[in-house]
């Protein structure tokens, strides 16, 4: 939104007096690469972002998984680098249509992976729906030994653009499921 803005995120183990604060930032000034920078007793430290050799396994030890999310995006990634799927019953709750070609895909292969897998197709933007349904669900559920939250819904709109209903939706599909 703010082209000619950036934001650096400074961290500081001590307290500088005036003089060296100054001195540091217009070091960083010359050295806009970085944006995440820590400053300890030990030095300067940069994050620096590498990508990993082979995908991350988490190990998985629950019996029973419920997403929201997961049909395409981070919730499926995240459901894909789970250990001994074998064992979980995995219940994938989401607004994605499943005739949709890629999330069919994606349900197929999460259905022959876990030991129990079932979809349930609920925008939970619409909150009155969505809370209704979600009581039902969970009254039928036992024990949920993990819960995922890896819904999104984004209005790709400079925020101060955006309607009060668009905030509205977005922030209550990412909040409803803790609710």
């Amino acid at each position: 939104e703010l082209n000619l803005v950036s934001l650096k995120h400074l961290r500081f183990e001590n307290i500088l007096d005036n003089d060296n604060l100054e001195k540091v930032l217009r070091d960083e000034f010359k050295q806009p690469k970085y944006d995440e920078v820590r400053y300890l007793s030990s030095g300067r430290q940069i994050l620096d972002w590498a990508p990993l050799n082979s995908p991350m396994k988490c190990k998985n030890t629950f019996k029973n998984i419920v997403s929201f999310g997961g049909a395409k995006g981070i919730g499926y990634s995240l459901l894909m680098g789970l250990e001994n799927p074998e064992k979980t019953k995995l219940s994938v709750i989401g607004r994605s249509n499943p005739r949709d070609e890629k999330v069919v895909e994606n349900l197929k292969t999460l259905h022959h992976r876990f030991a129990q897998f079932d979809y349930h197709q609920l925008d939970l933007a619409d909150v009155k729906k969505a809370e209704k349904k979600l009581r039902k669900f969970f009254q039928k559920v036992k024990k949920v030994d993990l819960l995922i939250n890896g819904v999104g819904m984004e209005v790709s709109a400079p925020f101060l653009g955006r309607k009060p209903e668009d905030i509205s939706q977005e922030l209550n599909s990412k909040l409803i499921p803790f609710t």
